[in-house]
Protein backbone atom coordinates (compact mmCIF):
# COMPACT_ATOMS: atom_id res chain seq x y z
CA UNK A 1 0.00 0.00 0.00
CA UNK A 2 1.20 3.63 -0.50
CA UNK A 3 1.20 6.17 2.00
CA UNK A 4 -2.21 7.91 1.61
CA UNK A 5 -3.96 5.21 0.43
CA UNK A 6 -6.69 3.03 2.79
CA UNK A 7 -8.10 -0.44 2.54
CA UNK A 8 -11.25 1.25 2.34
CA UNK A 9 -9.85 2.55 -0.98
CA UNK A 10 -8.25 -0.08 -2.46
CA UNK A 11 -11.40 -2.31 -1.72
CA UNK A 12 -13.15 0.22 -3.47
CA UNK A 13 -10.71 -0.57 -6.53
CA UNK A 14 -11.39 -4.12 -6.27
CA UNK A 15 -15.37 -3.71 -6.29
CA UNK A 16 -14.47 -1.61 -9.45
CA UNK A 17 -12.49 -4.32 -11.44
CA UNK A 18 -14.15 -7.83 -10.11
CA UNK A 19 -16.50 -8.82 -12.17
CA UNK A 20 -20.15 -9.43 -10.84
CA UNK A 21 -21.38 -10.81 -8.85
CA UNK A 22 -17.95 -11.63 -6.81
CA UNK A 23 -18.32 -13.26 -3.62
CA UNK A 24 -15.51 -12.97 -0.85
CA UNK A 25 -13.06 -15.16 -1.51
CA UNK A 26 -12.73 -13.12 -5.14
CA UNK A 27 -12.37 -10.18 -2.69
CA UNK A 28 -9.71 -12.02 -0.56
CA UNK A 29 -8.07 -13.43 -3.98
CA UNK A 30 -8.23 -9.34 -5.79
CA UNK A 31 -6.00 -8.69 -2.46
CA UNK A 32 -3.68 -11.21 -2.13
CA UNK A 33 -2.86 -10.53 -5.89
CA UNK A 34 -2.63 -7.11 -6.37
CA UNK A 35 -1.78 -5.75 -2.41
CA UNK A 36 -0.39 -9.30 -0.68
CA UNK A 37 0.37 -6.72 2.28
CA UNK A 38 -2.51 -6.42 3.32
CA UNK A 39 -3.99 -9.89 5.18
CA UNK A 40 -7.14 -11.57 3.94
CA UNK A 41 -8.74 -11.43 7.36
CA UNK A 42 -8.50 -7.06 6.99
CA UNK A 43 -9.91 -7.65 3.62
CA UNK A 44 -12.76 -10.02 4.77
CA UNK A 45 -13.68 -7.61 7.67
CA UNK A 46 -13.49 -4.45 5.28
CA UNK A 47 -15.91 -6.16 3.09
CA UNK A 48 -18.55 -6.79 6.12
CA UNK A 49 -17.89 -3.04 7.14
CA UNK A 50 -18.65 -2.00 3.50
CA UNK A 51 -21.88 -4.04 3.14
CA UNK A 52 -25.02 -1.64 2.16
CA UNK A 53 -26.98 -4.39 3.89
CA UNK A 54 -24.93 -4.52 6.97
CA UNK A 55 -25.98 -3.46 10.22
CA UNK A 56 -24.38 0.49 11.58
CA UNK A 57 -23.85 -1.25 14.91
CA UNK A 58 -21.70 -3.86 13.89
CA UNK A 59 -20.19 -1.03 11.04
CA UNK A 60 -18.54 0.57 14.79
CA UNK A 61 -18.19 4.39 14.49
CA UNK A 62 -15.19 4.83 12.12
CA UNK A 63 -17.41 2.92 9.12
CA UNK A 64 -21.38 3.18 9.74
CA UNK A 65 -21.28 7.47 8.12
CA UNK A 66 -20.09 6.06 5.27
CA UNK A 67 -21.83 5.28 2.01
CA UNK A 68 -21.46 1.46 1.19
CA UNK A 69 -18.97 0.14 -1.30
CA UNK A 70 -21.17 -3.18 -2.07
CA UNK A 71 -24.31 -4.78 -1.57
CA UNK A 72 -25.38 -8.13 -0.85
CA UNK A 73 -27.21 -9.72 -3.70
CA UNK A 74 -27.03 -13.61 -2.60
CA UNK A 75 -25.70 -15.72 0.00
CA UNK A 76 -22.21 -14.69 -0.08
CA UNK A 77 -22.56 -12.59 -3.29
CA UNK A 78 -22.22 -9.14 -3.82
CA UNK A 79 -22.10 -6.27 -6.23
CA UNK A 80 -20.84 -2.62 -6.24
CA UNK A 81 -23.27 -0.06 -4.38
CA UNK A 82 -25.32 1.62 -7.24
CA UNK A 83 -27.50 3.75 -4.49
CA UNK A 84 -30.01 5.33 -6.69
CA UNK A 85 -30.96 1.91 -8.06
CA UNK A 86 -30.99 -0.18 -4.33
CA UNK A 87 -30.88 2.51 -1.94
CA UNK A 88 -33.21 5.31 -2.89
CA UNK A 89 -33.41 7.26 0.74
CA UNK A 90 -30.09 7.45 0.82
CA UNK A 91 -29.86 10.13 -2.38
CA UNK A 92 -33.24 11.60 -0.86
CA UNK A 93 -30.91 12.14 2.54
CA UNK A 94 -33.56 10.34 4.62
CA UNK A 95 -33.01 7.75 6.95
CA UNK A 96 -29.17 7.90 6.68
CA UNK A 97 -27.34 4.24 7.09
CA UNK A 98 -28.51 2.33 10.22
CA UNK A 99 -31.11 4.69 11.23
CA UNK A 100 -33.62 1.75 10.00
CA UNK A 101 -36.25 5.08 8.34
CA UNK A 102 -36.32 4.04 4.44
CA UNK A 103 -38.84 6.60 3.65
Amino acid sequence: MTGGTTVWDLLSQATRELLEPFSRQDVIRWFAEHHPDVPGNTASTMLNHSTAESPAASKGSTFAGRTPLVSRVGRGLYTQFRALLTHPWVISGRGGWGGGRRG
